[in-house]
């Protein structure tokens, strides 16, 4: 286009309730609902003429938000700067666009802002290469250095078998030696603590997993079992002791939950390894495996955290403050997108079989996906999100354990 072209360069529609003028950011220059612009601000640089946001208010829901440019050096740049407006008002346009409000559905489509997916198995990749060098340099200094873990298995249920499958071959890909212990589902719980007993009296195993959750007819007290394991060979944080190392902030990097480990280097590959200090962190969630360690381990990077559940009042109003949101509670597609901050990191813990396509055996997460990838900045797919990034935490943690037992000699 010429510098002489006149015209909108987006208009984009919503439906979101409870969006006020006072929503609009103070740094915009924002006074009434059809404003001029301050022209120094980095996102109208390159724009000579004024500019004005017009929020079309009716029914009290916002129904649009319109970038006039009068004058603009190329369409390209006035569309990118109509997006960073849509991604503050965090507005679903594929499904919310309607033409009565001005616009085609396929130019909302066209023009819709999605979040970047954080790849899972591109992060787990790059920690088991990690461990694979770490290990070569071991080997090299004691030709004689192993790493071995044993994953307790109870029962024959087919999600345990594909975790601990999915175990050993990463383990197999970096040299730790995984050996998978099966009991039958008739097993009792004293011969789930004797079978654990075995194992942390045997020096040759450096890590322990108990599988969770037991699949057996018997009555058994997880945690009671959980706790029989030798704490310096839970690699999956889990007993009383290493709970509270945890709580304490004597971080064990060994020692440190899988899920809540794994939470935080997804988080870390946006933010990077310093981006986390301030950051508001809200953890919906607060089981024993997920939820209060991974808000624990955040506290302890320096981010401000809030732990909330299915019980906490304004639940959605909390999410919507999140920089982080870590989602964890069982329920598929619990999480809306009006749920989320604008450009936040949306990190899904939620492993589900949604009901309406229970006979395709579609996975889903805790979180919407379709929904807040219009919103969030970065999330998390299921699968391939968080599951891929705990089991490569779990055999690096297995390979620091047996430096720490090994003799360096």
């Amino acid at each position: 286009m010429g510098e002489d072209w006149k015209g909108r360069a987006a208009l984009f529609c919503s439906e979101v309730a409870g969006i006020r003028r006072q929503a609009v950011p103070k740094e915009w220059g924002v006074r009434t609902a059809s404003v001029k612009l301050n022209a120094a601000h980095p996102l109208i640089c390159d724009v000579h003429q004024k500019q004005a946001i017009r929020v079309v208010r009716r029914r009290r829901r916002v129904l649009g938000l319109l970038l006039s440019v009068p004058m603009c050096r190329d369409f390209s740049r006035a569309r990118s700067i109509a997006h960073d407006f849509a991604v503050h008002f965090a507005i679903d346009i594929r499904t919310r666009a309607s033409p009565s409000y001005g616009v085609s559905l396929s130019f909302a489509r066209e023009h819709s802002v999605e979040a970047r997916t954080i790849c899972g198995r591109r992060i787990s990749e790059h920690i088991l290469d990690s461990v694979r060098h770490g290990f070569r340099e071991a080997f090299d200094k004691r030709p004689n250095f192993s790493a071995n873990l044993t994953i307790l298995q109870v029962g024959n249920g087919s999600a345990s078998d594909v975790y601990s499958r999915s175990k050993c071959r990463a383990a197999a890909k970096v040299g730790v030696r995984a050996k998978l212990v099966k009991l039958g589902t008739e097993a009792t719980q004293q011969e789930i603590e004797a079978e654990l007993q075995r194992l942390n009296d045997d020096s040759d195993v450096d890590g322990i997993i108990l599988q969770l959750p037991l699949d057996c007819v018997n009555p058994v007290d997880v945690n009671a079992v959980t706790n029989r394991i030798d704490p310096e060979k839970d690699v999956d944080g889990l007993t009383r002791k290493s709970v509270g190392r945890l709580m304490r902030g004597e971080l064990d990097p060994s020692l440190v939950p899988g899920t809540a480990s794994a939470c935080v280097e997804l988080a870390k590959s946006v933010c990077g390894k310093e981006g986390l200090q301030g950051k508001h962190v809200v953890v919906v969630g607060r089981s024993r495996i997920v939820g209060s360690p991974t808000a624990a381990l955040f506290l302890w990077h320096d981010a401000t955290t809030t732990i909330c559940h299915l019980k906490t009042q304004n639940l959605k109003d909390l999410c919507r403050l999140a920089d982080v949101l870590v989602v964890g509670v069982g329920r598929p597609n619990f999480v809306r997108g009006k749920w989320v901050k604008p450009g936040a990191i949306v990190i899904d813990c939620g492993v589900n079989v949604e009901a309406t396509e229970r006979r395709r055996g579609k996975l889903v997460g805790d979180v919407h996906f379709e929904e807040a990838k219009h919103v969030a900045g970065h999330i998390t797919p299921v699968p391939g999100g968080v599951g891929p990034v705990t089991v490569a935490v779990l055999i690096r943690n297995t390979f620091l354990r047996a430096l720490l037992r090994r003799p360096k000699w």
